[in-house]
């Protein structure tokens, strides 16, 4: 039952994905401003980790349930975001929350010390050039659902990672 409404709440999701509002703001970052990715065409993707031992805390009835939703959210949430977002780009989500950094690819975009998801995202994003191994720019990011929205826990976890989505597309598309 819970699964069929996570399916319906991401097809809902991506159906009003016109609405595309995102909202996100930088903590803090290093270096103080992005480098230009513009050459960066091949993006790789890394896991959003929600914490699988937080199941009760968010209110799941267990923890595989609550497993299949950060799954769910990181498969055909972000990534998909993220395709949808980058579309001049080829972009390739990790598979699994097991995956590290890429062999093949140009830069690597990962995600570490995730916080409290319950009103919002908070998250380290770091770009990394695949090829040298160097970190180019690393920023701890607060993602929110857009305001005015009233939604079920899902659907605003949802919004949450779709504006973290938009945060990295925003960064890697910077002129």
């Amino acid at each position: 039952m819970r699964a069929s409404m996570c399916a319906m709440v991401f097809f809902l999701s991506l159906t009003l994905g016109c609405i595309s509002i995102v909202r996100y703001r930088v903590m803090q970052n290093e270096p103080a401003a992005p480098p230009s990715f513009a050459s960066y065409k091949n993006i790789q993707v890394g896991w959003l980790d929600f914490d699988e031992e937080k199941w009760n805390f968010y209110g799941y009835d267990t923890k595989d349930i609550w497993k299949t939703v950060s799954r769910d959210m990181n498969i055909e949430g972000l990534h998909v975001f993220l395709k949808d977002m980058l579309k001049d780009r080829t972009v390739t989500g990790a598979a699994s929350k097991a995956a590290g950094m890429p062999k093949s690819g140009d830069l690597y975009v990962s995600f570490t010390k995730t916080d409290d998801v319950r009103s919002y995202i908070l998250t380290t994003v770091t770009f990394t050039d695949i090829k040298s191994g160097k970190k180019l720019y690393s920023a701890r990011v607060e993602a929110k659902q857009p305001k005015g929205f009233v939604t079920n826990f899902e659907m605003t976890l949802t919004d949450e990672t779709r504006s973290l989505a938009g945060f990295v597309a925003e960064t890697i598309n910077r002129k």
